[in-house]
Formats: structure tokens, C-alpha cells, sequence
């Protein structure tokens, strides 16, 4: 399990954006097609992996959602 908020992450994720921006400013250059593609392609990668937090949430809420409509709430009477 990821910890956003571990000094690791945290350092981590600042290196990516930093990442992007650069190879953004890359991109700006005069590339080939095969040189911009990769570019794109290293861009994208940089930006799944800031998003790891976020996908773990919306997994870990996904999960949480199909628990709670699977399982009998402890509030219903099942004496009905």
C-alpha cells in the first residue's frame, strides 16, 4: 500500500512533476516523429505513476462500495 504522505512519495512525486516539465519543454523542440512519440510516451508514464494515490483511493473506495452493497447492513432487521 502506498503512503502519500511518506517523505519518500512526497520527494518522489515532486521529481515527477518536475520530470514532466521538462520533458514538456523537450517536446516544444523541433523532434522527429519517433523522438516526439517517445517523448509523449515518457510523459504519460511520469504522470501514471503521480497518479498511483489517486488509483489506489478510487480502488480502495470501488472495493469499500461493493463490500457495503454485498453484505447485509448490521442496521436492517432481518426479523422482517
Amino acid at each position: 500500500m502506498l503512503d502519500p504522505t511518506s517523505p519518500t512519495w512526497v520527494w518522489l512525486e515532486a521529481h515527477l512533476h518536475a520530470r514532466v516539465l521538462t520533458l514538456r519543454e523537450q517536446n516544444d523542440a523541433p523532434l522527429t516523429d519517433a523522438e516526439t512519440a517517445a517523448l509523449r510516451g515518457r510523459i504519460a508514464f511520469a504522470k501514471e505513476l503521480i497518479a498511483l494515490p489517486m488509483q489506489q483511493r478510487m480502488q480502495a473506495d470501488e472495493e469499500r462500495r461493493v463490500r457495503d452493497t454485498t453484505q447485509p447492513s448490521a442496521w436492517t432487521d432481518h426479523n422482517d
